[in-house]
């Protein structure tokens, strides 16, 4: 960057990350990590916490590189949290599986995926992913709305 040239929001919000990310690893490290047969109450919040820094430092990598109007990171920002107030409106009617796929599907159009086959594809993969993670693997009782599974 040059001098005087001020960080961009990505950038800014990927150091914001950064700073969550190695607070959450220092408080996630004092929990017990147990093993792969046992795991842990620390397990997940280090795996969460690795996870979180990884793409904080990818964001802040790309961010770096590009340019961005701040006008357009301002609607996106307003439209994505539209998209999260909207998902908790109907959560429990749709179910997770229906809710997750609008959502990510919503959110991944509005950050610029024109692709509709890769909209499609990530989209069910997510949700169904996170579902088959929450409910078969850790036994999470989620909300099952108009799909009959």
């Amino acid at each position: 960057m040059k001098k005087g040239e001020v960080f961009n929001p990505s950038s800014v919000m990927a150091m914001l990350l950064l700073i969550f990310g190695i607070f959450y690893l220092n408080g996630a490290r004092k929990l017990s990590f147990g093993n792969l047969a046992e795991p842990g109450p620390g397990w997940y919040p280090i795996i969460l916490s690795f996870a979180l820094l990884t793409m904080a430092a990818v964001l802040l990598v790309t961010s770096m590189r590009q340019r961005m109007a701040w006008g357009s990171v301002i609607n996106r920002i307003a439209v994505i949290g539209l998209i999260l107030l909207c998902t908790v409106l109907v959560y429990d009617p749709l179910g997770y599986i229906l809710t997750m796929f609008l959502m990510m599907f919503i959110s991944l159009r509005v950050l610029g995926t024109r692709n509709w086959i890769i909209l499609i594809l990530l989209s069910a993969i997510l949700s169904g992913g996170t579902y088959w993670l929450f409910a078969i693997v850790f036994f999470v009782p989620l909300p099952q709305g108009v799909l009959p599974f």
